[in-house]
C-alpha cells in the first residue's frame, strides 16, 4: 500500500485492516486456498471459520469487508463478495449466531454523586479524575476526546487542551476539533456546558477546582497528572482503570459500565429532562440517528406512560 493510501486511514482503522489481512492470509494458507483474488467458496468458508471465535455476525461482516477493501486497494476483482453463496452463508449465520446485545448501562446522577463521595478532591489526581468524569457526562464526550491512548500519543488536534475551554457567563464552551464522526479536522464543534451552582455535580466547579490544584499553560493537555515530577496527560488506560474501580466501589458491576456509560448517561438524562432530540444529537455531535440507542430511560421513570393513558380513559 502506498504512503498516500495509508494516510487516507486513521491509524486505528489501518491497524484493523492489517489485523484482518493477517487473519485472512493465515486462514487461506492453512487450508491451501488462494487469498488474492478470493473465491466466493473461500469467503464462505472463512465466514464459518470466524463464527467459531466471534459472537456477532457484525464482526464477521467487518472482517469480510476489510478483505474487500484490500482487494480494491490491490486492484483485484471484488465480484466474489456479491456472490449469492456468501450472502446465504452470512444470512444463515445471522440466525444461528443470534444473541442478545449487551450495551453498557448509563451512569446517572445518583451514581455520579456516589462516585464524588469516594474521591479525595483535595488531591490533584482525584480532582482531575472527577473533572474528566463530570465534564464528559454533561458534554456527552467520548474518551478519545478527553485523553490520549498513551502519554507519547497526545495530539492537541484530537485531545482537549486547556485552551479549548472558554469561560463565559453561563459556564463553559468546549471546542472539539476532532471526533470519531469528524476525523478530517474540517469542523469545530462547540459544546456549551452550563454552570450548576446549586448542584454538587456542577461541571464548572469541578473544572475550576482542577485548574486551581493543577495549574498548567494554555497549550497543556486539559486533563493532566504529575508523574516523576512532570506534568503529563492523563491516559485512557489510567482513566479507564480508575473509573472501573470507582464503579465497583459504589456497588456497581464494572462489567456493565464503561467510561462510555457517561456519554450514554448524559443523553439519557437530557431526554428525561425533555430536551428535544435535535439538541441531544447536536450536543453529542452524532451524525446519524444512532444517538437514539444511547437513550435508556429506566423502567421506574416510565410509569407516567400508563398513568397518562389511564387519566385519558377516566376522563
Amino acid at each position: 500500500m502506498s504512503t498516500a493510501q495509508q494516510a487516507a486511514f486513521r491509524p486505528g482503522t489501518y491497524k484493523n485492516l492489517r489485523c484482518q489481512l493477517n487473519s485472512f492470509t493465515f486462514f487461506c494458507h492453512h487450508i491451501g486456498h488462494t487469498s488474492f483474488p478470493v473465491s466466493h467458496i473461500t469467503l464462505s468458508m472463512y465466514a464459518c471459520f470466524l463464527s467459531r471465535t466471534f459472537r456477532s455476525t457484525q464482526s464477521i461482516r467487518n472482517y469480510i469487508s476489510g478483505i474487500k477493501t484490500w482487494h480494491k486497494l490491490l486492484n483485484f476483482d471484488t465480484s466474489s463478495f456479491q456472490d449469492i453463496e456468501l450472502k446465504l452463508t452470512l444470512q444463515g449465520l445471522d440466525k444461528t449466531m443470534a444473541h442478545l446485545p449487551h450495551p453498557g448501562l448509563p451512569i446517572l446522577p445518583h451514581h455520579l454523586s456516589a462516585i464524588k463521595h469516594r474521591l479525595d478532591l483535595s488531591s490533584p489526581f482525584d480532582a482531575t479524575i472527577w473533572a474528566s468524569i463530570i465534564v464528559s457526562f454533561f458534554a456527552f464526550l467520548r474518551k478519545s476526546n478527553l485523553v490520549p491512548p498513551s502519554i507519547s500519543s497526545f495530539n492537541p488536534r484530537e485531545q482537549l487542551c486547556r485552551s479549548d475551554f472558554r469561560f463565559v457567563q453561563q459556564g463553559l464552551l468546549i471546542q472539539i476539533q476532532w471526533s470519531k464522526s469528524r476525523q478530517h479536522h474540517d469542523h469545530m464543534h462547540v459544546i456549551p456546558v452550563s454552570a450548576l451552582p446549586q448542584s454538587e455535580l456542577c461541571p464548572l466547579w469541578a473544572y475550576c477546582h482542577m485548574l486551581a490544584l493543577q495549574p498548567a499553560s494554555a497549550s497543556s493537555p486539559a486533563f493532566s497528572v504529575i508523574r516523576s515530577g512532570h506534568l503529563v496527560p492523563l491516559t485512557q488506560h489510567v482513566l479507564r482503570q480508575h473509573f472501573r474501580r470507582l464503579v465497583s466501589d459504589i456497588g456497581l458491576n464494572p462489567v456493565d459500565y464503561s467510561f462510555h456509560s457517561l456519554r450514554r448517561g448524559g443523553a439519557t438524562v437530557a431526554a428525561m429532562a425533555g430536551i428535544p432530540d435535535s439538541l441531544i444529537r447536536t450536543q453529542g455531535d452524532w451524525r446519524s440517528m444512532v444517538y437514539k440507542d444511547y437513550i435508556s430511560i429506566p423502567a421506574t421513570e416510565r410509569f407516567h406512560v400508563t398513568a397518562a393513558m389511564g387519566d385519558l380513559m377516566i376522563s
